[in-house]
């Protein structure tokens, strides 16, 4: 861990230098594009092109904060493919552990964040935007649509390994996104049902009302997308077999997950394939999946749950059944400690 911070630290700084290499506005590009945006959606909402509703904060105001809390989730979609493209060279070349190079893009976003939230609260001085104790509250949203973005493009990140194609189409979809976002403008009341289907939508317009002394209730779906993106984050790592302090079991995960998407949260969909594979890929000739009993008991669950059904299914409920006692019970050495040779050292002890 000492060793991935050092070198985490040492690329985060050297990342800083090449951002701003051979350049004459240096940082001031982290602010030009959306403050040149600002300028154009300001002039549309008092043109009356676009739906202005302000509750009494400049629009200005509200268009800045709202382009600079985007551009922070795009930031951190991008990072994942951009940092496997950038950096697989090297790692191919240098014996560097990869979460040093991990730990120095995420750095680099939050670093990029946070200088931007500066400006604004600037800004908010400026058109004299009240300062109020909801400011303490802003960075559980910013880390709440930090950590969306990240999974997000880990997932996305695996594709664009494969295919070349993602990168491009990943631009053209978070330009869509952007229009059905309201990031500059608001959305009519009877549109107010349909936000939990954007989960980008209750994390800006939370963080938002927060930066802008709006009300403290968050936005509908605040929480649920705060907890299905952390979820998101742990499958996207590939952290499920150590995000449990007492169950350090990836089946365990699996199986919590699972039981979520299938009492109706469906939201976690994106999770559903990555799991799936990963189980699969522990499947043993004799038919278990996983280390022990206890790790197939919890995968065929999984399966279940994630409405699955594959070959290995099938074998590894036959494992179960041999594996069973005439009481209908399993020993609880083999539930626990067993695995493919304990079981088959149980066979031979009766």
């Amino acid at each position: 861990m000492r060793v991935i911070r050092h070198i985490g630290w040492q690329r985060f700084l050297h990342n800083l230098k090449v951002q701003t290499r051979k350049s004459v506005l240096g940082y001031t590009w982290l602010l030009l594009p959306s403050l040149l945006a600002a300028l154009v959606w300001v002039g549309l909402g008092r043109a009356q092109v676009l739906k202005v509703d302000n509750s009494g904060v400049p629009y200005p105001v509200v268009v800045l904060a709202g382009l600079f809390l985007w551009q922070g989730f795009v930031e951190a979609l991008n990072f994942p493919l951009q940092h496997i493209q950038a950096a697989k060279t090297t790692l191919a070349k240098v014996r560097v552990p990869h979460d040093a190079f991990v730990a120095a893009g995420m750095g680099l976003v939050i670093f990029n964040s946070a200088l931007r939230l500066l400006i604004l609260l600037a800004a908010m001085l400026w058109f004299q935007v009240p300062l109020t104790g909801l400011l303490f509250l802003v960075p559980l949203g910013v880390a709440s649509r930090f950590v969306l973005g990240l999974a997000l493009g880990w997932l996305v990140a695996v594709l664009g390994l494969l295919f070349s194609d993602v990168a491009n189409a990943l631009g053209m979809v978070i330009n869509l996104w952007f229009l059905v976002t309201p990031v500059v403008y608001t959305l009519p009341a009877a549109a107010n049902k349909w936000l939990i289907l954007n989960p980008v939508t209750p994390l800006l317009t939370t963080t938002r009302q927060w930066l802008l002394a709006g009300p403290f209730v968050p936005t509908p779906g605040f929480w649920q997308i705060t907890v299905i993106a952390y979820l998101l984050r742990i499958i996207a790592e590939h952290k499920e077999a150590n995000c449990d302090l007492w169950y350090r079991d990836a089946h365990f995960v699996y199986n919590f997950f699972t039981r979520a998407y299938f009492s109706g949260i469906h939201k976690l969909e994106p999770l559903r394939q990555p799991i799936i594979e990963r189980i699969l890929a522990s499947a043993r000739p004799d038919g278990h999946l996983g280390d022990t009993l206890t790790d197939t008991a919890w995968v065929v669950s999984s399966l279940l749950n994630l409405r699955s059904y594959p070959p290995e299914l099938t074998a590894a409920t036959r494992y179960l059944l041999a594996a069973q006692q005439a009481t209908g019970e399993w020993p609880r050495w083999l539930l626990y400690y067993g695995g493919a040779n304990g079981y088959l050292a149980g066979v031979q002890r009766k």
